[in-house]
């Protein structure tokens, strides 16, 4: 199961993102199957990390109605709930606030936790406590020196672009940024077109607008026609380069652009 093998590979894996599509006008997948909750996701995520709970709950990130997430250590592809507590989780938020988590660097993460634990000695009791029961599950793979990691499991789902919920997009932590400033993930995909296909006016030149259902580029000099390339209204249809300009150099041109991300073919400035 997919689930298993991120457990088993946390040490490099640091979070699994299970993100529910949405029908937003365009795409291959529109409406979920009746089956496909966040609530059935989260039920299969645990099943697979062989708990018999997980904490979702405890650590909210937007709304509760569009992200889970769930937070966990492992010793050997076994999992310790480190969220199983909320109190506690709300406490230590709260006493060592001051303290930079770098998720890149754990070790260095933990020795900064450490040494603030000494400064609350309350919590050189209560953290003991915590960890005793749960090092004692893994007892077996510590003893046997089996690999440590740490893993996330989140779960996201977006909203269908006739059922926007303002209260959602109000709470929104899944955001995109626009001239306008940021928007919500679920909001600018049920109005995508209002969003990219809006004239753009070029700050490098003066009065210059671009036009992104024609794909015209004006030129910096008075006298020189636009450039004019071709784009559909979605964006995921060919993008060629044309006009007489002889520094832009596509050999390329005749490929669909979603070809020419994924091969790392680009247009090329001479």
């Amino acid at each position: 199961m997919l689930v298993r093998f991120f457990l088993e590979h946390s040490d490099v894996v640091g979070m699994a993102s299970f993100q529910l599509q949405a029908a937003t006008g365009r795409g291959e997948w529109r409406e979920r199957a009746a089956h496909l909750t966040s609530e059935a996701i989260r039920e299969r995520i645990r099943e697979g990390v062989g708990l018999p709970k997980l904490a979702w709950d405890t650590a909210l990130v937007g709304h509760p109605s569009c992200n889970r997430g769930t937070m966990l250590a492992t010793v050997g592809g076994r999992a310790i709930d480190v969220l199983s507590d909320p109190p506690l989780y709300e406490r230590f938020l709260q006493d060592f606030r001051h303290v930079a988590f770098d998720r890149r660097h754990v070790l260095r993460t933990a020795r900064r936790v450490v040494l603030s634990a000494f400064r609350h000695p309350s919590w050189l009791a209560r953290g003991s406590v915590f960890l005793a029961r749960r090092l004692w599950s893994v007892r077996r793979e510590l003893w046997r020196r089996e690999r440590i990691g740490k893993i996330t499991f989140f779960v996201h789902a977006f909203m269908d672009a006739a059922v926007l919920d303002p209260e959602r997009i109000r709470n929104c932590a899944f955001m995109i940024m626009t001239s306008e400033g940021p928007v919500s993930m679920c909001e600018h995909n049920a109005r995508r077109d209002d969003y990219i296909l809006r004239p753009v006016a070029l700050a490098s030149r003066a009065g210059a607008v671009f036009d992104p259902t024609t794909g015209v580029i004006p030129r910096s000099g008075a006298n020189e026609p636009a450039t004019r390339g071709r784009l559909t209204a979605l964006g995921n249809a060919d993008r060629q380069v044309g006009g007489s300009d002889p520094r832009l150099v596509s050999d390329q041109s005749d490929r669909p652009a979603a070809d020419l991300l994924r091969s790392g073919a680009s247009t090329q400035r001479l």
